[in-house]
């Protein structure tokens, strides 16, 4: 089974992404057994998740249902996942919105789902923007956050 997962760290505790994923992933690590997992990454089949909160929903929306319709979601021998990166590319620039493409990445969606520590922007400052999209999709699904979060803590 897999599991969605954010945590929280104060700014002081790392500096950067990198930082703050190695100190995450340090902190499951000796967790692993306790709770009952046998494997994890940072990111993972949810690498890029964070990125996408920040995307307008239309544009979102608009997004996958043209992906859906242009290419497919369906991997196999004639559509790589290499493939399908390179067609998202192609399309976000197409829909003017390849800014959301983070440095240092490639892409949003068609991601190394095994990459140990996951790419840069699975681990960001919360900042109000953020945070509110955390607390809109949290109370859709019946939850809420009961302390108060501040902005630039480093969320993943």
């Amino acid at each position: 089974m897999h599991k969605f997962a954010m945590f929280l760290l104060p700014k002081s505790m790392a500096g950067t992404s990198m930082e703050a994923r190695e100190v995450v992933y340090s902190n499951m690590l000796s967790r692993v057994e306790e709770d009952g997992m046998d494997w994890f990454v940072i990111g993972g089949r949810f690498s890029g998740e964070l990125t996408r909160m920040r995307m307008k929903e239309e544009e979102l929306e608009e997004f996958m249902d043209r992906f859906e319709e242009k290419y497919g979601w369906c991997v196999d021998k004639d559509n790589s996942e290499e493939k399908r990166r390179k067609q998202e590319v192609e399309l976000l620039k197409e829909m003017g919105l390849d800014k959301y493409i983070p440095e240092g990445t490639d892409c949003i969606f068609w991601r190394d789902k095994y990459k140990t520590y996951g790419y840069i922007d699975d681990a960001q400052i919360l900042d109000d923007e953020l945070y509110k999209k955390i607390k809109e999709i949290l109370s859709k699904k019946g939850l809420v956050i009961r302390e108060h979060l501040t902005a630039g803590a480093v969320i993943f």
